[in-house]
């Protein structure tokens, strides 16, 4: 796994009911990460590598009935249907935190948030930039990570290391430190596949985007 831009600490680690990751490098997270949020089913996948959740948040349609009753005591089911289980995850640890006096934006870490589902898989990485105002929100799996960003973003990589850029509602887009130039993409699959020419990214543009980064 190459380097990654972060300084790999997060105050939270939500866990989705996607494709659990496999290697040591992701896993490591978990143990290292204070508290440890399953989205409803994603508890499944969490204990039965061994890990135990601290809660277990969402509409409670995909936890299992054993789980459901074992981990009552930290299972919070909300019903309504206006958000997603990973929005549900991601509202409540941010509230946590908050109640618990952390004092600037949260970073939260999303794992098996992708794989399975391809709809639940886009409509859940489309969601990383809507909780930009509130949290500092990673997805990552096994192949590499995805990341928002708003006007400026700055990506510590390792050169040839393949970068995509995703936009959402910005304009203006100029960069450094990448092979190919970019421009206001129209489409999400324009700003794909380009690659470090430096150790250090630079992305600037007027309004938020998402970058997936490879491993």
């Amino acid at each position: 796994m190459k380097h990654a831009s972060f300084d790999c600490t997060f105050d939270a680690v939500i866990v989705g009911n996607g494709s659990f990751p496999e290697t040591d490098e992701v896993r490591h997270f978990i143990s290292e990460t204070p508290l440890v949020v399953c989205c409803d089913g994603g508890s499944t996948a969490l204990i039965e590598a061994g890990y135990t959740p601290d809660w277990i948040v969402g509409d409670g349609d995909s936890i299992s009935p054993e789980n459901k009753e074992k981990f009552r005591n930290v299972f919070i089911q909300i019903p309504e249907q206006d958000t997603n289980d990973q929005t549900k995850a991601v509202n409540f640890c941010i509230d946590y935190l908050l109640k618990q006096g952390i004092s600037r934006r949260p970073r939260l870490l999303i794992i098996a948030a992708t794989g399975k589902r391809e709809d639940h898989t886009l409509g859940n990485i489309s969601l990383i930039a809507h909780y930009f105002d509130r949290a500092d929100v990673i997805s990552m799996s096994d192949y590499g990570y995805f990341r928002a960003a708003q006007n400026t973003g700055h990506w510590h990589v390792c050169i040839g290391q393949q970068l995509s850029i995703f936009n959402i509602n910005a304009t203006g887009f100029q960069c450094e430190g990448l092979k190919y130039p970019v421009y206001d993409f129209k489409e999400w699959w324009q700003g794909t596949l380009n690659e470090a020419v430096s150790e250090r990214v630079t992305i600037y543009a007027r309004g938020k985007f998402l970058v997936y980064i490879s491993w």
